[in-house]
């Protein structure tokens, strides 16, 4: 783990936790650009605690509802907001 952790760093990508989280909302923008799935439906899908818990993690790390996520791209979008933050130093 300390050995992932460090190359991780090194590279000035987030912690393994916070790279998980990046990735599922990637997935997640992904599914939300299909205009019939609904932000609850999408939480299920990825096995977050609820609606609210998948909402919370969209506004801690985008900034943005699932509503506006859609509006902006979807997954492009959050790969962009990604890179940024990896650029940056990541979160």
């Amino acid at each position: 783990r300390r050995t992932l952790v460090n190359a991780l760093a090194e590279a000035r990508f987030p912690a393994p936790q916070k790279l998980i989280a990046w990735g599922r909302l990637i997935v997640a923008a992904q599914m939300l650009e299909d205009e019939q799935r609904t932000a609850d439906g999408v939480a299920r899908i990825l096995d977050f605690p609820s609606g609210s818990a998948f909402r919370n993690t969209c506004q801690r790390y985008l900034g943005a509802t699932p509503h506006e996520i859609r509006a902006n791209g979807g997954a492009s979008w959050v790969v962009e907001i990604f890179l940024k933050e990896v650029r940056r130093g990541g979160r």
